[in-house]
């Protein structure tokens, strides 16, 4: 159930590739489509309409579905955030000691509500759902999910990030080793923060 989940939940920021601009100095902190990327689909084949797999009918039909997720680190308490700001690679081989930074460009904080409001039909119909998938160095950790056709799966996960680029409320931009938020809920003037509506 939605309401399983906090408000809020974090997605790291691996590069500064991340950010729609390149030159911050003029303030321009929004994340672009590209920090919202899913995960190579894993596929099965499913009875179109159910929930069974060819071996558990004789129906010839059937549909191969795909699965891709997003991961994120759910806002739970107070420890959610260093989670996943300490957040590290794990060690190059040979290499000493703990392994770098994840995150370097930073982490955007996302609005579950605005989540919900633009992303309605696809959490309604199943396309989108979310997950807990706790790691040994982040109880908080799970994952966006997207579910639908093989076929549509590229459509499906291009159309969901490029609407969670309009559900960040926050940024926690990285510079030497610091972070530095930018609150993103007012829009510049002029600007909306809701996606275009589609052209006539």
């Amino acid at each position: 159930m939605l309401s399983d989940y906090p408000p809020v939940c974090f997605r790291g920021l691996s590069s500064p590739d991340n950010f729609k601009s390149k030159n911050h100095d003029g303030g321009d902190f929004r994340v672009g489509p590209g920090a919202f990327q899913f995960s190579e689909s894993r596929k099965k084949d499913k009875i179109p309409g159910t929930d069974a797999t060819p071996a558990d009918t004789s129906v010839s039909t059937i549909a191969t579905i795909a699965v891709s997720d997003m991961s994120v680190t759910w806002n739970d308490d107070e420890k959610s955030f260093g989670y996943i700001r300490d957040q590290r690679k794990d060690p190059k081989e040979g290499q000493a000691g703990m392994g770098e930074i994840q995150f370097k460009a930073g982490i955007a904080e996302l609005d579950m509500q605005m989540v919900r409001t633009i992303l309605e039909f696809e959490i309604r119909t199943g396309r989108l759902s979310f997950n807990r998938a706790p790691l040994p160095n982040n109880p908080s950790h799970g994952n966006f999910v997207v579910k639908t056709e093989a076929a549509e799966m590229r459509a499906e996960t291009r159309r969901v990030s490029d609407a969670l680029q309009f559900c960040v409320s926050k940024v926690h931009q990285r510079v030497n080793d610091e972070l530095i938020c930018h609150d993103l809920t007012a829009p510049s003037e002029g600007e909306s923060m809701l996606p275009p509506s589609p052209q006539s």
